[in-house]
């Protein structure tokens, strides 16, 4: 919870709502993260993958209830988390997850601002895709922005990666 607003999903809700109004008023964007939130994961996903065991009804009363308000507040950046939900999505961390961004987070959640998937470099990520799957992986979940902080030759494979997805995508439109 240090990095929380606490343990009470409507209380976590209402604050970060607050927030989100404050940093608004102050001409500054905000930025929900990380969605789906990181439940009762024990693991950094610096080093590696955490794992949420809980059920969609948990992810719905818990988990997702500070994001819907951070919603309703209209946040316009939400930054994806690198955690893995086997009970919802069993292959993929949400950060690489059509059904948990597209499908739950922009369909059903109803976000229509920027999606930011947190730093692919981080072993959560790392130790299980390549950088270059992993950033076109983001990007067919519904991401549009990737992060890539901290090895400036993972950046050019990257975007190579990207733009033959998005090539090959116009070519088949």
């Amino acid at each position: 919870q240090n990095r929380s607003f606490g343990g009470n999903p409507q209380r976590v809700g209402a604050l970060g709502a607050a927030f989100i109004r404050g940093l608004r008023d102050a001409g500054v964007m905000a930025c929900a993260k990380h969605y789906p939130g990181h439940g009762d994961a024990l693991l950094d996903p610096h080093s590696d993958l955490p794992v949420f065991r809980g059920a969609a009804q948990r992810l719905d009363t818990m988990e997702l209830v500070p994001f819907d308000a951070a919603i309703q507040e209209g946040v316009q950046l939400i930054m994806t988390a690198h955690i893995l939900l086997p009970e919802i999505e069993p292959k993929r961390p949400a950060s690489l997850s059509r059904k948990l961004i597209e499908h739950t987070l922009r369909e059903r959640m109803g976000f229509g601002g920027v999606v930011l998937a947190d730093d692919l470099g981080m072993g959560a990520i790392r130790k299980r895709f390549g950088i270059r799957e992993a950033a076109v992986e983001a990007i067919r979940a519904g991401t549009d922005i990737v992060m890539l902080c901290h090895d400036w030759a993972e950046v050019a494979p990257a975007v190579e990666a990207v733009a033959a997805l998005a090539s090959h995508a116009h070519n088949v439109a």
